[in-house]
């Protein structure tokens, strides 16, 4: 049913504003256009239970699909130079799901359904695992292209108008901004207390996210997550060369991920061990643990 209703929800708005448009109305009364399709929700839930056959109550909040109108604006979190829209595009439907990295808009054209599924399929020519599906009437996609998850689908409204829904999903690259940031401007969280700095300095650049440590008998524990732009051997190299007097008792680099352990004298024991949290900002993610036995 979930699929059912993301199809048809949208087709149903879109039928529902090319109706209540008929008379006339002016981008300037969208305000009031938005309020008549909020007192429209009862319509809609109808027509949904309607076409899905179910007698089953649909409760249908309007207010989630957010802003509905005619020749919306595109939000600045939206792709266009990935994800273009066909040109006669006249958006309706805007709405964006921050927490969760989602902006979706929905738009009508008087192109043939057919028509927008080749024009996605040039915009997506160069992706690999594009996944395409016949619907009824309809032609849906999904596929990844520069950080970004889209699923596009076209359906056929009428004879003269097809609405199209593009849903883009950009975690991954929220993610990996927010990573550049920390490396760049952010501040490394504080050192746990009693951390020996002078032996154990971390590297220059690096960021510290997490720090902190615990007592068990004789033993104190420091452990300390980071972030690098280094490359693993890199990381490795560098620690050899400003923690003087360790001797190393293993270390091993893979294709993506790293371990580098040994002892200073009795006293202090590391173990290093990360791997790589994206490989197109070049940035790895590293635990630093740092063993003190007391004496």
């Amino acid at each position: 049913m979930k699929k059912v209703l993301c199809i048809l929800i949208p087709c149903l708005i879109v039928a529902l504003i090319l109706g209540s448009c008929g008379g006339g109305k002016k981008e300037s009364a969208i305000e009031d256009f938005n309020e008549e399709l909020k007192k429209s929700g009862k319509e809609i839930e109808g027509k949904i239970s309607k076409e899905i056959g179910s007698s089953a109550d649909i409760n249908l909040d309007i207010s989630q699909f957010g802003q509905i109108g005619t020749n919306l604006t595109l939000p600045d979190s939206f792709p266009e130079h990935v994800l273009p829209l066909v040109d006669d595009a006249n958006i309706i439907n805007v709405n964006e799901n921050k927490e969760n990295f989602i902006v979706s808009i929905i738009y009508t054209t008087t192109k043939r359904y057919d028509e927008v599924g080749k024009f996605y399929e040039e915009v997506f020519k160069d992706v690999e695992n594009l996944n395409q599906y016949q619907l009824d009437n309809g032609i849906s996609m999904n596929g990844n292209k520069d950080d970004y998850r889209i699923n596009i689908t076209a359906v056929a409204v009428d004879d003269k108008t097809s609405s199209v829904m593009l849903d883009v999903n950009y975690r991954q690259l929220a993610e990996r901004n927010k990573l550049k940031e920390t490396l760049i401007s952010g501040k490394s969280a504080a050192l746990p207390d009693g951390y020996p700095e002078d032996i154990f300095p971390i590297l220059e650049g690096d960021k510290v996210t997490e720090s902190r440590y615990e007592e068990m008998g004789d033993e104190i524990y420091y452990y300390l997550t980071i972030l690098s732009n280094l490359s693993q051997k890199d990381i490795i190299k560098g620690y050899e060369a400003i923690w003087s007097d360790i001797e190393v008792g293993y270390k091993s680099i893979g294709s993506a991920d790293f371990q580098f352990d040994g002892h200073r004298g009795e006293k202090y024991a590391f173990s290093l061990n990360g791997e790589i949290r994206d490989s197109e900002a070049n940035i790895t993610e590293y635990r630093l643990r740092v063993l003190e036995y007391k004496q």
